[in-house]
């Protein structure tokens, strides 16, 4: 190192290759500096070290050319070559950095000041630093106070006592104090210094409009750092947050900096170490860069945390799994999933984790992501070609044999599932199977190719962050259109679903073939979610929501997406899925397809036939009107299911529903029927409407009275029926329709019926000398099973499939005799009623067993002629006949009795079934007398109305 003072005159000054300084004098001087390896070569103007310094202001200008300019003095002007840095005087200068946008360049210029009111015009180049390391005292720095035009003013307190005024500064260099520094709306860049400093990159300047990427960077004084990344700041566009420990080059004093919306962090040239966050979202993420040093990196398994070798001066062989990286030292990787090649011929090898191998337009890279749902993402400015392949890879990692090719050649990649396009006009290629692609900005194709794609506008990985919302319409889901993030266009080739921006975006689901669902996701932002059309199977999803969120179908808003709070617009949505939080989603008037995901949902289904499926967590599910349906992907021999006051309750691994207003619930093996609180169990529903039908015999000939809305709207002769006698009806298989049951001696039959047609008819076994006394679901599990008596005894047997599974006995009746069967108390499984005189008792069913014997009560000389649900709570009451007087028994919660009640005289009239001949959800009553058919309608347990349904002639009614 060098110090070189002028003269008064005109002198030529020339350092070496060391880091020299020089000092200025009067006269126009010729200053070359020899280059140096660390700060470079330095021009002092006022007092430093014993120097006087010559006598002020003085005005600094960096030219076009690197580290060449012209300093104007009072005393003369001099020229420079080779100069890294000018300090000032003690007067009010003025120091302009040079307009040179070249990035390749190895040591910035340093604009210091000094004492006094100075002026400092970065040119809004990172090349360019406002320097305070000379400063004798903490300094305070804006960068940005006020605008005028597109320049940015700012502020710096110099730690001299006197402030200078920063223009369009987007770099700075502390003191060796305690600072504080707050960026800009730009992309800032802090060199980090001693002393225990506060960095905030953007301060109070942050807008949703506005998302700077800062950097800091510690090579300069510092022997070795320790960054613990913390959660970023809340919001949509929060800033990162982390904490640096960082030890001194000489005396080895241990500081402390606190760091705000700051994205990189690079390290010292020692040995440092890095911690990630664990945050669930950050916009940016964490960017780590070791530069030299043999550095320890710890990812905590999350793609928020980058490891970076942008700035190494070799190619690097990372390898995650392996935890090791090479090339820019000798770094130890903890479960880090996300690295940034450098640029040159870099090999990067994944983990079993789901990673993110990102690079740029330099170097050729060979990347296997190994296992996991890879990714890669192009940050270049070039127009690439990213194709996934469609040939199988032979490494056992189940992928496929993919490529980019750029510029500067083609790349291998290996085993990776999705990518994202860099700045120029890329194609996107997916594989045979389901892939996340995304061009970036540019104008792109992107084609998914076979399986499952979706079309990700998340993906902003090393690219400028989106301005404005995208505009999709999936069209058929093979082909659609775009308006990309950035504003380019981007054309799609067999792309099922969308994932948007940050921004507010508007995206419409595809009309997919076959009927399967596409999938659309606003992310954050107040965005636009449409469906074609209220029949289209378009769902929204908010699984990768980051709080519970609040849906509405009916009113078409989401007024909380999880996401900070952001409002969206649904039109023509009729599906949707919740977070893995706790949601309230609510539907609509139509038939709605809802999922709450994880999490403690509140799931209402409004009216409409719906699908509700709570997933895990405590849910409750409200069935609403309609016909609705719980959905559980388990198997039924993998939950519990008992119902209570006509609150049903299902409990298995992870999950505890409440369900209200549910007609059934279905499992993966096998649909459970349930009373319901709007519903009662549809009997002798042949043909799966919902409504009850009329079963006739007359002789061998059997036919049945196809009911809708109280009248017979057809008349089917279902076949013959030989000596068999019908004794029944049931669903018997669990497909939703009622079953016939017949009975000849000791052998037992059915027919399986479908849409009001005998589909097959089985032989069921032989039942010896017991008789058919009725049907009914003893075990909960959405199948009737078939009840015998002979004398005493009664017995079971236990359906599936239309199949018996077994047969069980179920006790002494004595000299009681089955009468019917019920869901008497709510519980989900039907229950025995029995007569013997005037007694009435009831054996409460539980998982195919009797839990205990009601005594119902005495009916006198009242004989019971049918059970139902009369009243629509869900569960069944008995009917009773006496002559031409007919009265009910409305059932409690209890299993008891809870009020008896004439319903009216039936003249001659005998009672031949009790169902649902209206639809309205409510049990009616059905006589013969001859050949006239009526029915009561009943609503709340009373008759409402007559139902005058035809003349059976010679046939009578046996259900």
């Amino acid at each position: 190192m060098g110090n070189y003072i002028g003269n008064p005159g005109n002198d030529t000054l020339t350092g070496t290759t060391a880091d020299d300084n020089f000092f200025g004098s009067a006269g126009n001087d010729s200053i070359a500096g020899g280059g140096g390896t660390t700060n470079g070569d330095f021009i002092f103007y006022g007092p430093i070290n014993g120097y006087a310094g010559i006598t002020g202001p003085i005005t600094v200008t960096f030219g076009p050319t690197l580290y060449t300019g012209t300093v104007t003095k009072p005393t003369g002007t001099d020229t420079f070559t080779g100069i890294r840095g000018v300090s000032g005087t003690t007067a009010a200068d003025t120091l302009i950095g040079t307009t040179n946008t070249s990035t390749n360049y190895r040591f910035p210029i340093q604009l210091t000041g000094a004492a006094g009111n100075d002026t400092i015009d970065g040119k809004g180049l990172t090349i360019n630093i406002a320097a305070y390391q000379f400063s004798p005292a903490g300094i305070n720095v804006n960068l940005q106070t006020s605008t005028s035009g597109s320049d940015v003013f700012g502020t710096a307190q110099d730690g001299y006592g006197t402030t200078d005024t920063l223009k369009n500064v987007v770099r700075v260099r502390g003191s060796g104090f305690d600072d504080t520094i707050v960026g800009s709306n730009a992309s800032d860049f802090f060199d980090g210094s001693l002393g225990n400093d506060t960095y905030d990159g953007v301060g109070s300047q942050t807008t949703t409009n506005t998302l700077a990427y800062d950097t800091i960077d510690f090579q300069g004084g510092v022997r070795s750092v320790t960054v613990t990344a913390g959660d970023p700041v809340s919001g949509l566009f929060g800033g990162q947050r982390a904490s640096v420990s960082k030890v001194s080059l000489t005396g080895g004093a241990n500081y402390t900096d606190t760091l705000s919306n700051i994205s990189q962090i690079r390290g010292s040239d020692a040995n440092d170490t890095f911690i990630g966050t664990t945050a669930a979202y950050s916009i940016f993420g964490y960017r780590f860069r070791g530069e030299g040093g043999n550095d320890t990196f710890n990812g905590q398994n999350n793609t928020a945390n980058t490891v970076d070798y942008t700035g190494a001066d070799n190619a690097v062989a990372v390898d995650l799994s392996a935890g090791t990286a090479t090339g820019d030292g000798n770094d130890t990787l903890v479960n880090v999933v996300s690295v940034r090649g450098s640029f040159f011929n870099d090999t990067l090898l994944g983990s079993a984790a789901s990673d993110i191998f990102s690079w740029g337009d330099s170097g050729l890279h060979t990347v296997n992501g190994r296992g996991g749902a890879n990714r890669v993402a192009f940050f270049g400015n070039g127009a690439v070609t990213i194709d996934l392949g469609t040939t199988a890879t032979t490494d056992g990692f189940g992928g496929y044999q993919g490529s980019l090719t750029k510029a500067a050649g083609t790349e291998t990649i290996l085993n990776v599932a999705n990518a994202q396009g860099g700045n120029g006009d890329d194609t996107v290629y997916g594989t045979p199977g389901n892939n996340q692609l995304s061009g970036g900005p540019g104008t792109n194709l992107i084609d998914g190719r076979d399986g499952y794609d979706t079309l990700a506008y998340q993906f902003i990985t090393g690219l400028n962050p989106p301005a404005q919302g995208a505009t999709v319409n999936l069209g058929d889901g093979v082909n659609g259109t775009a308006t990309n993030p950035w504003g380019g266009t981007d054309t799609l080739r067999n792309i099922e679903a969308v994932r948007g921006s940050v921004r507010d975006d508007d995206l419409t689901g595809a009309t997919l073939a076959g009927g399967a669902y596409s999938l659309i996701e606003g992310y954050g932002g107040n965005d636009v979610l449409r469906a074609p059309s209220t029949d289209a199977h378009v769902t929204v999803t908010y699984a990768n929501s980051l709080s519970g969120v609040t849906v509405d179908l009916g009113a078409g808003v989401t007024s909380d997406d999880g996401w900070f709070g952001g409002h969206d617009t649904l039109v023509n949505i009729r599906s949707v899925t919740g977070s893995a939080f706790g949601d309230r989603l609510t539907g609509s008037a139509g038939n709605d397809l809802i999922s709450g995901g994880a999490g403690d949902d509140t799931l209402d289904g409004g009216a409409g036939d719906d699908t509700i499926q709570g997933g895990l967590g405590t849910n409750t599910l409200i069935g609403g009107e309609g016909t609705d349906t719980a959905l559980y992907a388990i198997a039924r021999a993998d939950a519990t299911i008992t119902t209570q006051n006509g609150v049903t309750t299902v409990t298995a691994s992870g999950i505890t529903d409440t369900l209200t207003g549910f007609e059934s619930v279905a499992f993966t093996d096998q649909t459970v029927s349930l009373g319901g609180t709007t519903a009662p169990r549809v009997s002798t529903d042949l043909n799966g409407d919902k409504t009850s039908d009329a079963l006739f015999q007359q002789g061998a000939s059997v036919v049945a009275w196809q009911v809708q809305n109280g009248q017979v709207q057809s008349s089917t002769g279902l076949g013959n029926a030989g000596d068999y006698r019908a004794v029944g009806t049931g669903d018997l298989n669990g497909d939703g329709t009622s079953d016939v049951l017949f009975q000849q001696g000791a052998s037992v039959v059915a027919w399986q019926m479908q849409n009001g047609q005998v589909q097959a008819s089985n032989g069921l076994g032989n039942a010896g000398s017991y008789q058919v006394v009725g049907t009914g679901d003893i075990n909960g599990d959405g199948t009737s099973d078939v009840l015998f008596q002979q004398g005493a005894s009664v017995v079971a047997w236990q359906m599936q499939n239309g199949q018996v599974q077994s047969s069980t006995g179920l006790g002494n009746a004595g000299d009681y005799q089955v009468v019917g069967t019920g869901d008497l108390n709510g519980d989900g499984t039907d229950d025995l009623v029995f007569q013997q005189g005037a007694s009435v008792v009831a054996w409460i069913m539980g998982n195919g067993q009797v839990q205990s014997v009601a005594d119902l009560g005495n009916a006198g000389a009242y004989q019971v002629a049918g059970v139902g649900d009369l009243n629509g709570d869900g569960r069944a009451d008995l009917v009773f006949q006496n002559g031409a007087s007919v009265v009910d028994w409305i059932m409690g919660s209890n299993g008891q009795v809870q009020s008896a009640n004439a319903l009216g005289d039936a003249g001659g009239y005998t009672v031949s079934g009790v169902g649902d001949y209206n639809g309205d959800r409510t049990a009616d009553v059905l006589f013969q007398q001859g050949p006239s058919v009526v029915g009561w309608q009943v609503q709340n347990g009373q008759v409402q109305s007559l139902l005058n349904l035809g003349n059976a002639g010679d046939y009578v009614a046996v259900a």
